[in-house]
């Protein structure tokens, strides 16, 4: 179980804003426990297989745009 923001961007091998920007895109894995702490804090988690699985789409996406990246500026084959 990866808990926190933190440990999620680490695990991930991408930065906290970038978490809290897809999350707020509704893109990120939804937590599978929220736990308020009190004053504010709230403690997200995470299976590592969801985040394990996210990380598969992320490259997935980044090679859908880098081919069509290259198809729009006439490179494709």
């Amino acid at each position: 179980m990866i808990t926190n923001i933190r440990n999620a961007a680490k695990y991930l091998d991408i930065g906290e804003r970038t978490v809290y920007h897809l999350i707020g895109e509704g893109i990120f894995p939804k937590p599978t426990e929220i736990i308020d702490m009190g004053g504010g804090k709230i403690l997200r988690s995470w299976k590592e297989k969801d985040l394990d699985e996210f990380r598969s789409q992320i490259r997935q996406r980044g090679q859908r745009r880098d081919r069509e990246k290259l198809t729009n500026n006439g490179m494709s084959k």
